[in-house]
């Protein structure tokens, strides 16, 4: 990961990608709150944005977004670093754990258990020189979880790492069915999502005149995908939306 750089991006061009979220939803409340302060002219600030195969991921900062959106802005001030799908993914999982609004602690476990399983993923147990990590360091590394529930963890959710690096043998050998896998991101991917979670709400428009408006919309977010770059359409089951 390169270090951050602050820029100012538009918003239409970020990419609010569901692996990188563990809130159940946006708190209506939260948003209100920051529209408020970017009203007023008070001090917000940036999100972070990591650059992934030239993808723009907001890691931190969708209450933000989705304020500046309500209020007409366009652009927003960004913390911008070019990195891997997984070093954006730690990131979007720490900032979860470590400010803005409190997470409830249901959502808190998620985070935190998915950015252990993100940082043993990513093999940042294994020091370059001398032995593995503890699991107090890592616990410190991943925002100040406890070390014993680092140790629970690893033994339950990562069973074969907890043996090879740290020569514990779990109770149930072979376990981990509660590991916290986070889905790798793919701009395909998150295309899918968007349209699937774009066609379910258009269910809930009843006015023709706005779902009239959704399709032009729609049809012209076409017409600019497709001048992109090239394209080509291969067969697909039907009934695949």
């Amino acid at each position: 990961m390169t270090p951050a750089e602050t820029k100012e991006l538009l918003l239409e061009a970020l990419v609010l990608d569901p692996s990188l979220q563990f809130r159940a939803a946006l708190s209506a409340w939260q948003v209100d709150k920051l529209a408020a302060a970017y009203d007023s002219g008070s001090e917000v600030p940036p999100i972070s944005v990591a650059l992934v195969n030239g993808v723009p991921l907001v890691t931190d900062g969708w209450h933000r977004v989705r304020a500046l959106k309500q209020l007409g802005r366009k652009t927003v001030a960004a913390l911008v670093t070019t990195s891997t799908a997984e070093e954006a993914q730690l990131a979007a999982a720490l900032a979860n754990t470590r400010h803005g609004l409190q997470l409830k602690p249901r959502e808190l476990k998620k985070a935190q258990r998915a950015a252990l399983a993100l940082y043993l993923r990513m093999k940042r147990h294994l020091p370059t020189k001398g032995k593995v990590k503890s699991f107090r360091e890592i616990g410190q590394e991943l925002g100040g979880i406890d070390h014993t529930t680092i140790r629970r963890w690893v033994i339950s959710d990562h069973p074969r790492i907890a043996r090879s690096h740290w020569d514990i043998i779990p109770i149930a050998p072979g376990g981990g069915g509660h590991q916290q896998i986070t889905p790798r991101f793919t701009p395909r991917g998150t295309v899918e999502e968007s349209l699937r979670n774009a066609l379910a709400a258009f269910q809930g428009i009843a006015d023709p005149a706005e779902r009239g408006a959704v399709i032009a919309e729609a049809e012209a977010i076409v017409e600019r995908m497709k001048a992109a770059g090239d394209w080509r359409i291969e067969a697909t089951p039907a009934d695949e939306f």
